[in-house]
């Protein structure tokens, strides 16, 4: 299973750079930022981004329910299912 992590600040130095890095380290990365715009060139750089303000509660909440549920539908998208052994006779 793909390791994942969500990092803040990801519109330039630091985060931007640590989120690039873990991507091609083979992370499954929330790269996050404040503005939209950012968001918008985040994902055009091929990375999964959203808005999400640590200094904000409702965009904390909010951000955090992103991420759960992109991981669980990629999570369940990717489970594959074994056929159940046929009983012994």
């Amino acid at each position: 299973m793909t390791k994942s992590i969500l990092i803040t600040g990801c519109s330039s130095g630091i985060g931007l750079d640590a989120a690039h890095g873990l991507k091609a380290a083979g992370w499954r990365v929330f790269a996050t930022c404040r503005k939209p715009e950012d968001c918008a060139r985040l994902e055009a750089e091929g990375l999964e981004s959203f808005v999400l303000d640590v200094a904000d509660q409702a965009s904390l909440e909010s951000g955090l329910a992103e991420a759960s549920r992109a991981r669980a539908e990629h999570s369940t998208r990717f489970t594959t299912t074994r056929p159940s052994p046929a009983p012994v006779q």
